[in-house]
């Protein structure tokens, strides 16, 4: 089953590929009930079902619908400089090779070959050693690993930020460089193991990571206050509405004396 943020992704994905050559209500049955099917949460599914079919009607951007879905997940869409590689032709090993600033390889870039294997020949060839969570810096490698104790992906540790570890990875191809909750992940791709990244890291990257650890602080931040306003005019809302109810049932009870 898709995890809420595979969702939105996956959807999105989905739809601009298909826009152009289905009829707009066709396509949206279609999709939606496609994603129904595959969604872990079908309550939060009805929810944003609504708001997309808002958005697809009133021909609103559908990036800015993704984001915002995205952010209410607390994950966000990294900056443009993360994504220049070309998101229908990286995937999340050869996203993290290119980072580092590595010459194009085929092999760690390209589909053909297996990621449990890539994943494995990265690890040797670099001499990365496994260390414990609590000892976690910006830019260290995050592997997963499944129950088959097969590798599934890679991304780069950020921080923690709001008692959440924070990772720097491309989720599937054709979908954006995230910034994302460590264990918001596919669930098939198992359970997080921690690497020391000891490479030399350039200047170049080095400045990457940290302007994607302010960006994700000023989002967080951005956010957190979003939810705070909301909730508090929710509260507001509410307590206007106590009131008039008791004003309308005081007006009743002296009408009817």
């Amino acid at each position: 089953m898709y995890p809420k943020m595979l969702t939105v992704l996956q959807l999105t994905k989905d739809y601009s590929r298909y826009a152009g050559d289905i009829q707009r209500n066709e396509l949206l049955d279609w999709l939606l009930e496609e994603h129904r099917n595959l969604t872990c949460d079908q309550k939060w599914f009805s929810g944003i079902e609504k708001s997309f079919r808002s958005a697809i009607f009133k021909n609103e951007s559908i990036l800015t619908w993704k984001k915002e879905q995205l952010k209410n997940l607390g994950t966000f869409i990294a900056s443009d400089d993360f994504q220049d590689y070309g998101i229908e032709n990286s995937n999340c090993m050869s996203f993290v090779y290119h980072l580092l600033n590595n010459k194009y390889d085929s092999y760690y870039c390209e589909y053909h070959y297996s990621f449990p294997d890539r994943g494995n020949r990265f690890i040797t060839e670099n001499h990365l050693s496994l260390i414990a969570k609590d000892k976690l810096t910006i830019g260290d490698f995050i592997f997963y690993r499944n129950q088959n104790d097969e590798l599934m992906h890679i991304g780069l540790f950020l921080g923690k930020f709001n008692g959440k570890d924070y990772v720097l990875s491309k989720i599937g191809k054709g979908h954006e460089v995230l910034m994302h909750p460590m264990q918001d992940v596919p669930e098939v791709y198992g359970k997080p193991e921690f690497y020391k990244n000891s490479m030399r890291l350039s200047a170049a990257t080095n400045r990457k990571l940290q302007e994607a650890k302010v960006k994700l602080s000023v989002d967080l931040n951005d956010h957190n206050i979003a939810a705070s306003s909301i909730g508090l005019w929710s509260t507001r809302c509410a307590t206007s509405s106590n009131s008039l109810e008791r004003i309308s049932a005081n007006k009743t009870g002296h009408q009817l004396l």
